[in-house]
């Protein structure tokens, strides 16, 4: 019964951590959730190893934050506009637009790669 147990607390926490969607966009949707909320276990869950060094800038930048900064920019609507550019069997690019409220549109190509049947994050480019 103890090694049930174990076995059912390690696959839910997985599957809470666990990013993995049959869809590009869809991985990059809940990655940026994930960020937007300061998520970050969860945002790993949604990048290749290539990709990791850029989640952590992401994560020292935010850092410097106060937790009321954090929490207003939560609160925030973000209605990102989410399109699928190109897929094939095992790669794909995801555009990202956002006119935010600073001023500054956010303009970014998501790359992903397939691993182990669920997409993930492998790469950005900002877009002017």
């Amino acid at each position: 019964m103890r090694y049930l147990l174990r076995i059912l607390t390690i696959t839910t926490a997985f599957a809470l951590l666990s990013c993995g969607s049959d869809s590009p966009e869809e991985t990059v949707k809940q990655f940026l959730k994930n960020v937007d909320n300061f998520e970050y276990d969860k945002a790993e869950a949604c990048v290749t190893d290539h990709y990791r060094e850029s989640l952590d800038n992401i994560k020292k930048a935010s850092a410097e934050w106060s937790e009321s900064k954090k929490q207003t920019y939560k609160k925030l609507s973000k209605a990102y506009n989410v399109l699928l550019k190109e897929k094939t069997d095992s790669t794909a690019s995801v555009f990202v637009g956002l006119d935010g409220d600073s001023g500054m549109p956010l303009r970014t190509m998501f790359f992903l790669k397939k691993r182990d049947g669920k997409w993930l994050i492998d790469q950005t480019e900002e877009q002017f």
